[in-house]
């Protein structure tokens, strides 16, 4: 008996310390570092890859106030077909040489083929250039607001994310489209606790970025991420 109760004592008081444990509290701050990627419903961006910090202030253990600065790298789609491209966008340049010459051999006069060449030239300048997934097209953005965490526990919660805020690029994404976006996510969450400070987060949900027109970008995706709560 003497041996049971103090077995019962050691499997107890471990539970009792740990359930003390709170996942957080009023006034924590947990900085996070995530990675993550987003598939993107347009006919000219395949994905972007996401990588930044996350803050987040909590008001109690069930709310908090969170605030995300991301890094954006995009994918663009190899064989854009997009409406707002124009029909010559699967050529960077039309030989207008090749075309006098065509002309000429079809006894075309010669002012006849330098009209023909200067429409061309005019084509060729109105043109889209032909992107390639080998250009380099990033950005960066900020979005802001409310974090819900649900039946949190000592090992960590599940949660509820939302945000707003802006992005911009060095580039306009699509290619006929903006380097100003307004942006907006709604995420749901895993916040495991690995130690009393240290943690491992990983999110899933939807993002939008830029108007509601058809150059905005919205997709689903996710990140993975370490966190510490000071």
């Amino acid at each position: 008996m003497i041996a049971t109760a103090i077995l019962l004592a050691g499997l107890l008081a471990p539970g009792q310390a740990l359930a003390e444990k709170k996942y957080h509290i009023s006034n924590d701050l947990e900085a996070s570092a995530s990675v993550g990627g987003v598939w993107v419903f347009h006919d000219d961006v395949d994905a972007y890859m996401t990588y930044g910090v996350t803050l987040d202030y909590f008001i109690n253990e069930f709310w908090s106030v969170e605030a995300e600065f991301l890094a954006y790298e995009f994918f663009m789609n190899a064989d854009l077909d997009s409406d707002q491209k124009n029909f010559f966008r699967n050529y960077e340049v039309i030989p207008s040489a090749y075309v006098t010459q065509l002309l000429a051999s079809m006894g075309y006069t010669a002012s006849q083929q330098d009209v023909a060449a200067e429409y061309i030239e005019a084509v060729n300048r109105s043109a889209m250039p032909v992107p390639t997934r080998d250009e380099n097209i990033s950005g960066y953005g900020f979005t802001v607001g409310p974090r819900f965490n649900f039946f949190p526990t000592e090992m960590g919660g599940l949660f509820l994310a939302m945000g707003v805020g802006a992005a911009v690029t060095d580039e306009e994404v699509p290619y006929s489209g903006n380097t100003n976006f307004f942006s907006f996510k709604t995420e749901i969450g895993q916040d495991l606790r690995v130690t009393d400070n240290f943690s491992f987060l990983i999110r899933m949900g939807f993002r939008h970025l830029g108007g509601f027109n058809p150059q905005q970008l919205d997709g689903v995706g996710g990140s993975v991420g370490v966190g510490y709560t000071f």
